[in-house]
């Protein structure tokens, strides 16, 4: 069986970034933001 590495990954649609995480046979969303927002320095840690 292949080890599974968790992964933080961000896709775009629109006007909007989708930032999930990956594990196993999982998808968790972790944030929708929409282009206009900024990232906050916390939320990059």
């Amino acid at each position: 069986m292949k080890d599974f590495i968790e992964e933080i990954r961000e896709v775009f649609k629109d006007e909007y970034g989708i930032i999930y995480r990956v594990e196993s046979k999982n998808i968790f969303v972790l944030s929708i933001r929409n282009f206009k927002q900024l990232l906050p320095s916390k939320d990059l840690k």
